[in-house]
């Protein structure tokens, strides 16, 4: 099992949990940690709840666009 870091470091790559799907994306980690992927950043193949993705996350100063993924 993968050892999942409590808080994202920003600057890094992070290994993220798929929790749930919505509408407009996945929810990533547990609730106390939860990062919103957006629709239009989720990889081509998919994800499913208990998948692992790999993102790197970024302070909202760096960030050109709304999301920042």
């Amino acid at each position: 099992m993968l050892n999942i870091t409590k808080m994202l470091n920003i600057g890094s790559y992070n290994n993220l949990i798929v929790q749930r799907e919505v509408s407009f994306g996945f929810y990533l980690n547990p609730k106390e940690d939860e990062v919103l992927l957006p629709s239009k950043y989720v990889p081509k193949g998919g994800l499913k709840p208990g998948d692992t993705i790999r993102l790197l996350k970024m302070s909202i100063r760096d960030l050109k666009c709304p999301f920042g993924i």
